[in-house]
């Protein structure tokens, strides 16, 4: 299904930001991981995978497509 980033240690700095998820969300989000210097880990999901993580973790996903959706 795809992959989920997370950016290691960074829940210890408590809540970052109350934003939007956007791109230019996407883009702060990645300044401050390279900026704070934390491990980046990427983890492989597959359908029905789960992940038990602080909510305070900064952590991304690729967007998703729907695919056969009828409106």
């Amino acid at each position: 299904m795809g992959a989920l980033t997370f950016a290691s240690g960074s829940h210890k700095q408590g809540l970052l930001s109350h934003t939007a998820i956007s791109d230019d969300s996407q883009a702060l989000y990645d300044q401050y991981v390279r900026e704070q210097g934390f491990p980046v880990v990427n983890q492989a999901m597959r359908a029905g995978d789960a992940t038990f993580h602080s909510g305070w973790l900064a952590h991304s996903a690729p967007a998703t497509q729907a695919i056969g959706c009828v409106k």
